[in-house]
This record gives C-alpha cells, structure tokens and sequence, in this order.
C-alpha cells in the first residue's frame, strides 16, 4: 500500500526534475526527501514483507551499489558530482542515491537489529563514520597538503552514513 504512494510520489518528482531546465531546489531537496523514504521501504519490503534477512539484504544492496557505480562509469567515463548535466547522467545520480539509500538503511539496521547495537551506538557509529570521512577528505584539503582523497570518493564515501541517518 503505502510503498506504492511513495514510489508514485518520487516518480512524479523525479520526472519534474528531469524536465527542469535548471536546478530548482524544491524540485530537487522533494527527490532527496522521497528517495530517503523509498530506499527505506525497499529495504522494508525487503527484510518485514518477504522476508528477506539482513543478512542477506546488506551484501546484496552493497553488490547492487556497486554494479551500479561501475555501470555508471563505464557508460559515462565519471563519477563526478560536477559532470552531472545530461539527462543520463543525473539518472544514474539517483539511480545511485537510491542504492545508497538502500544499503544505508539495511547497514544499519543489519547493525541495529540483528547486530545488536541498538538505536543510539549505531547512530553514534555512523555519525563518526561520516565524521572519519570528512576529516580524511577535509583535512588535507584544509591544509593544502599534497596528498588528497579523490574528491568523488570522498563525496560518495560520506553518502552511506549520511544517507542512513537521513532515512530513519
């Protein structure tokens, strides 16, 4: 029932996206919101309605990312947030951001549940994950030392934590 409203939603959302001729952020900060809630209902569906364990959701979403990744570079040569102006490009943007939120949400609840963690120590990890993420990629930025994260994988790096604290 309600998987359905929301993928119906973002569809419509992603659409008036893809048709703006230009970056409009309530077109896109309605994508991000709606992506965040489908991820999490896929991963629902997923683990609550087929019964599917997180045991076997986590490897599975991380495979489905990264198959995801290395088709979008094979097919467009990049990863980069900036390269992002055609119609396929951005396609592969939030094919990914969906994975991301997918394997984000079943992580921690792999994390949560079945791992034991809890609610708050899991949160505490992903935020020092994000954190750790920052200051390996921030820091030398900062600093103007020589040796620095590539840019792109620092940005995709901090998406899983970031994205799984924004999904529940």
């Amino acid at each position: 029932g309600l998987e359905w409203i929301f993928l119906l939603f973002f569809a419509i959302a992603l659409l008036a996206q893809f048709l703006a001729p230009r970056y409009i952020p309530v077109i896109y900060w309605s994508n991000v919101v709606l992506v965040s809630v489908v991820g999490t209902l896929v991963t629902d569906l997923l683990t609550d309605t087929l019964g599917v364990t997180l045991w076997a959701t986590t490897p599975v979403a991380a495979l489905v990312l990264s198959a995801v990744f290395a088709l979008w570079f094979r097919f467009e040569g990049t990863l980069a947030m900036h390269s992002i102006y055609t119609t396929r490009r951005e396609a592969w943007y939030w094919l990914t951001v969906l994975a991301t939120f997918i394997l984000g949400t079943a992580l921690g609840d792999l994390l949560m549940d079945a791992g034991g963690l809890g609610f708050y120590p899991a949160t505490i990890l992903f935020g020092c994950l994000f954190v750790l993420v920052l200051v390996v990629d921030g820091v030398p930025r900062i600093m103007q030392l020589k040796w620095q994260v590539n840019p792109v994988l620092g940005f995709w790096a901090a998406s899983v934590p970031a994205f799984r604290r924004l999904s529940r």
